[in-house]
């Protein structure tokens, strides 16, 4: 048992030393500290493993102790370590403590801890409960080394009850009794100061907080930068310190250094997995003013999930209160967004309309030619198949066009998708009008009537169209096949062919999720009859699951993002 003991004992030192060593950081710019509380944020899990490891070796210890004294003792040591990271955990050890104490009928040990539950509910500020923690506090018999926590709890109470009372009364009352603490604590014998692990440092807090209150900044200052030097990156306590001088930098109106301190007290906290912080809060907020929102947003987010985790209702309350405005700040960013995107939109439409003018002229173009073979008879039909083809594409981007509108990942697709084919139907329409004239000057008729048969070029275009169109379609909504057969019963599926990528029915529904209803323009658009889509139509809702009514609402949905 002893061994197992001393194990634990020396994987608990190599782990609180491996901490100590990783949180080194030196003075550096703004810039550089908040990429290097970036890396701290990413790699915050592993922060928060390390304390767990370190509390699991302490409830392994405190498992394999045989007497109160050692359960007293490592369970207290686990509350120190729940203290800044779990609210409920702390005051289960608390109790804990008080329980040990009792059994072992120590007063001395049993108003240790009910200072520590004091301290807890403090921080947490549930002050009704403080305050009864308080009251069960024998300051006769509390340890002469716990006299520094007693009296900074009893400071940090007042000023924060001072902070968040209304009543004119209570203020006075509680003013006369931060005044008595923090004189009582200034006037501690020096023979029992020695005793008082950290008294020097707890002074200086005191001091530094009191000149703050009076005003007086260089000397709360000078208490911060002594407090800064006798602590180091590693520790909580610069971590707090780093932020008594973020307060001073605000009150002297030096934002970068304000932020500057924040950031590395954010930093300390993180590498020690403190989640009862309010450093990263108060930096978030400076960045949304500043104009960086996205850092901003995601400091804030952590905060109110470090918050929750701590399950103090006091931090959630703050970090509630900044979320508001650097929320707005976000708005307005995305207001701006969605101006330039608006901006951007309406060029494109400008875009799409001088396409299409050009479209027209090139429309204009071949009629005039069409003029000019009037004696070409046997040409006629195929000539105007080609116009009406191209206008049908035309009518088609345009229909497009119009339909994409709301979102510019499937407008941006189709404008390219349909520029590349208009200029393809350009390009041979001018081939085959090349080809035209030199048969004509040739007289080379019968040769022109074997090279264009009457239904092959079309019936080629549209599959080729069919072509382009599955893989745009699925390049944008490349789950529509599986997404569209789960709203269909089991035995009405579609099943595609080899080498198909979309089939007429799943077409007409990819036409409907693109926002075209009209079994008219669905059937001008895949060279049906209206009646066949019609029917198409009708026979697949039979096959739905769900409310055949709203079945084509349901398709309109399928790959759109979820909140």
């Amino acid at each position: 048992m002893k061994k197992t003991l001393l194990l634990l004992v020396l994987n608990l030192f190599v782990v609180l030393f491996a901490v100590g060593a990783t949180n080194n950081l030196p003075d550096t710019s703004l810039p550089d500290l908040l990429k290097t509380l970036d890396a701290a944020l990413d790699d915050g899990e592993d922060y928060v493993a390390l304390r767990e490891e370190r509390i699991t070796y302490l409830k392994e210890l405190l498992a394999a102790s045989t007497t109160s004294e050692q359960q007293y003792s490592l369970n207290r040591k686990l509350f120190l370590e729940y203290y800044p990271y779990n609210f409920d955990l702390a005051l289960s050890c608390g109790n804990m403590g008080v329980e040990i104490a009792e059994k072992l009928g120590n007063g001395w040990l049993c108003s240790g801890s009910h200072l520590d539950i004091a301290r807890l509910y403090t921080v947490a500020g549930m002050y009704t409960e403080a305050i009864g923690a308080f009251r069960k506090i024998d300051t006769l018999r509390l340890p002469a080394e716990r006299l520094g926590d007693f009296y900074t709890t009893r400071i940090h109470f007042c000023r924060d009850f001072l902070e968040y009372s209304k009543d004119d009364g209570m203020k006075r009352r509680y003013r006369n009794a931060l005044s008595y603490y923090r004189n009582t604590f200034y006037n501690i014998p020096r023979a029992r100061v020695a005793r008082i692990p950290n008294y020097h440092a707890d002074s200086l807090a005191v001091r530094l907080l009191d000149y703050y209150d009076q005003g007086d900044d260089a000397k709360a200052k000078a208490c911060a930068e002594e407090l800064i030097g006798s602590t180091r990156d590693g520790e909580h306590a610069f971590a707090i310190a780093a932020y008594y001088m973020s307060i001073i930098a605000e009150h002297e109106g030096d934002t970068e250094e304000q932020m500057v301190w924040l950031a590395r007290s954010a930093i300390a906290d993180r590498k020690l997995a403190v989640k009862d912080n309010a450093s990263l809060c108060a930096l978030a907020s400076l960045l949304a003013s500043r104009g960086d929102v996205e850092r901003a947003f995601r400091y804030i987010r952590i905060s109110i999930d470090d918050a929750m985790f701590y399950n103090a209702k006091l931090r959630q309350w703050q970090v509630a209160g900044r979320m508001n405005a650097i929320e707005q700040a976000y708005q307005e960013v995305v207001r701006k967004q969605q101006r330039s995107s608006t901006i951007t939109t309406i060029l494109m439409a400008f875009l799409v309309c001088v396409l299409f003018g050009a479209c027209l002229y090139v429309v204009q173009l071949l009629r005039k030619t069409r003029k000019t073979q009037i004696a070409l008879k046997t040409k006629k039909e195929e000539v105007e198949a080609m116009n009406e083809a191209l206008s049908h594409t035309n009518r088609q981007l345009q229909a497009l066009n119009l339909s994409i509108a709301e979102a510019n990942m499937v407008k941006e697709e189709y404008i390219g998708l349909f520029l590349s084919m208009c200029s393809d139907y350009i390009d041979k329409i001018a081939s085959m009008q090349r080809r035209v004239r030199k048969g004509i000057k040739s007289g080379s008729i019968a040769e022109l009537n074997r090279e264009f048969p009457s239904s092959d070029i079309i019936d080629a275009e549209k599959e080729h169209f069919y072509e382009v169109f599955d893989s745009a379609f699925l390049n944008l909504y490349p789950n529509f096949v599986e997404e569209f057969n789960s709203l269909l019963e089991e035995d009405g599926q579609i099943e595609l062919k080899k080498g198909e990528r979309l089939n007429t029915e799943l077409r007409i529904f990819a036409l409907i999720r693109l926002g075209i209803t009209d079994s008219s323009k669905i059937a001008l658009l895949l060279h049906y009859s209206v009646n066949t889509i019609y029917n198409y139509r009708a026979k697949v809702k039979n096959r739905a699951k769900g409310d055949r009514e709203n079945f084509e609402q349901v398709i309109k949905t399928i790959g759109s993002f979820k909140a």
